[in-house]
């Protein structure tokens, strides 16, 4: 990942998410997913996102939410989702290559204290 997050008040946060708990939810990540779905799901059905929207998913984990929104969104829509975790991220862009159709790309970014105005019109780090 090229991005270089900055030594912040959130930094034992960012170092927690990329050691051990970073690794152990993106090793595990599909049974985590799963005891998760339902909670992921109500919030997209109570959102009701619509074809065409232009979205950020912060704290995107392993992208199951993000990949998720972008089914709804459509290839008028998109998704940018946004993570702390290099780990998880990587699953994310794992999970993303393999459904191309969906507009979704992902950011390693901390929400916290960078400038989110901008994430969308960053370049994909799929296309990275």
């Amino acid at each position: 990942m090229p991005e270089t997050l900055k030594l912040t008040a959130n930094a034992a946060q960012i170092e927690h998410w990329n050691a051990v708990a970073g690794n152990t939810w993106a090793q595990f990540h599909e049974l985590l997913d799963r005891q998760i779905e339902g909670l992921g799901l109500a919030a997209i059905d109570a959102l009701e996102p619509t074809k065409g929207e232009h979205l950020l998913d912060i704290g995107c984990g392993c992208g199951q939410t993000s990949l998720a929104l972008a089914d709804r969104v459509g290839s008028t829509g998109s998704v940018v989702g946004i993570d702390i975790s290099a780990p998880m991220l990587e699953v994310a862009l794992h999970r993303s290559r393999a459904n191309p159709r969906l507009a979704v790309t992902f950011r390693r970014v901390d929400a916290q204290t960078d400038d989110l105005g901008s994430c969308s019109m960053r370049p994909s780090l799929a296309s990275e």
